[in-house]
């Protein structure tokens, strides 16, 4: 019981923390069956959070499941186009892990993984229409 009444700032921090992250659930898929809005959304816009905070591609976890040319389509989006002509001559794991190589000081992440865009105020207008008809 003492915890609760006179908790130090880092206690206090820890159990708001452990208690927000159990009131969230945020599992969804983006790409299969993508969703435009989540009800994530707005929590990663006030607290900040991108993904590429948190998560870097590598062979293992991305790219060496991916088809060549998707490897080849990600170095681009990248902004990598030299590294994406290379790897266009390489085998698929080879690719991955020239792709990794690659990634590594990069903070790209599909754009699946990419909070969504502002919307506009004449798309929020239009919506506002449709859900009042």
């Amino acid at each position: 019981m003492p915890l609760f009444l006179s908790p130090n700032k880092e206690v206090l921090l820890s159990l708001l923390s452990f208690c927000t992250a159990c009131s969230i659930h945020g599992v969804q898929t983006r790409e299969c069956g993508h969703t435009p809005r989540s009800p994530l959304d707005t929590l990663e816009s006030a607290i900040g959070f991108h993904m590429r905070d948190w998560w870097q591609p590598t062979k293992a976890n991305f790219f060496g499941h991916l088809k060549k040319p998707q490897i080849i389509t990600a170095l681009n989006e990248a902004g990598l186009s030299g590294a994406a002509r290379d790897a266009e001559k390489m085998k698929k794991g080879d690719a991955a892990e020239h792709a990794e190589h690659h990634m590594k000081d990069n903070r790209w992440v599909p754009g699946w993984m990419c909070a969504p865009h502002p919307q506009t105020d004449a798309t929020e207008r239009t919506d506002n229409l449709a859900d009042a008809a």
